[in-house]
């Protein structure tokens, strides 16, 4: 190590950070939670630059490697090939954005659980729930799409994911033949979380399923 400080300049030009805002821009695309996801994203993105900076070998390559993958294939290949760096989860949270933008929903899924199970402490772990659900909405599975949903709240209560999770639950409702249920959660939306983004949207939704009645 040379004690050799990072710039803001350098950090910004780290291949690493790029591979991860890649991951963030393809999840917004899908509607997925970007607000936890962009902030979770600098924070891990930092972390792991910095950590990149005064390590050699095997963790610098992972590093490397995971800012030149570009397929589904090539980031497993950096979760397997270097599974106990810091790059491995993000290897498996980006790789599980890849195949979702794909319509490849089993393989996101999967992705998110074996995150979970990899780094149940990592402050993506919220996210990758999130992912989980939604790629069986996505399918259409409706009853475990909302039993997921079901499962972000109770485990992280206190996550910005929580209202957005709510509105996906009232979709779920919606599109599973439930509109009186859709209802009510989209209005547990709007009334319990009011200065959420999501708030407008489940009003929407309210009032367009009361006239659908």
């Amino acid at each position: 190590m040379t004690g050799k400080k990072v710039t803001v300049k350098e950090m910004k030009h780290d291949g690493l950070v790029d591979a991860v805002a890649a991951s963030a821009s393809f999840f917004e695309r899908h509607r997925l939670p970007l607000m936890i996801l962009g902030a979770a994203v600098v924070v891990a993105a930092i972390v792991i630059a910095l950590f990149a900076y005064r390590s050699t070998g095997r963790t610098a390559a992972a590093v490397r490697e995971l800012s030149d993958a570009r397929t589904v294939g090539e980031l497993a290949a950096v979760y397997e090939n270097y599974p106990q760096t810091p790059s491995a989860p993000l290897a498996l949270v980006q790789a599980g954005a890849f195949a979702f933008t794909e319509g490849e929903y089993g393989p996101a899924r999967n992705y998110c659980l074996l995150f979970r199970e990899y780094s149940p402490g990592n402050i993506l772990t919220g996210f990758a729930q999130m992912g989980v659900a939604a790629s069986l909405e996505a399918e259409g599975r409706w009853d475990e799409a909302l039993a997921a949903y079901d499962r972000l709240a109770a485990v992280y209560p206190d996550s910005a994911l929580v209202p957005q999770a709510a509105f996906n639950r009232g979709r779920c409702l919606r599109e599973a033949g439930r509109p009186e249920e859709a209802r009510r959660e989209f209005k547990m939306v709007f009334e319990r979380f009011p200065q959420s983004p999501y708030a407008f949207l489940a009003r929407d939704e309210w009032v367009a399923l009361g006239y659908s009645r």
